[in-house]
């Protein structure tokens, strides 16, 4: 993950690093079926990826309401991007 972002941003390497550890530290591990912050806080951590999981989870299809949070990650991931670039 850290050589694909380096690769992607070369200038702004040090800036991206705070947000590949949330995205490590989200991802729970196979073995263990915990992610780290789970170990950590005894929580999961509430990111974009759970809350995507969780909205996908919970209905079969989708609706407007599934719509608008994937268009807010996607806002988001847009924003990241165009943050890091300046």
């Amino acid at each position: 993950m850290m050589s694909a972002v380096a690769d992607e941003f070369p200038d702004s390497g040090d800036q991206t690093i705070p947000w590949i550890l949330l995205a490590y530290r989200e991802v729970p591990v196979q073995t263990l079926g915990f992610s780290p912050f789970e170990l950590l806080f005894a929580r999961s951590v509430p990111g974009p990826l759970s809350l995507v999981k969780e909205t996908w989870l919970n209905s079969s299809s989708v609706s407007s309401t599934n719509k608008s949070v994937i268009e807010f990650i996607l806002e988001t991931r847009e924003r990241l991007r165009t943050a890091l670039s300046c």
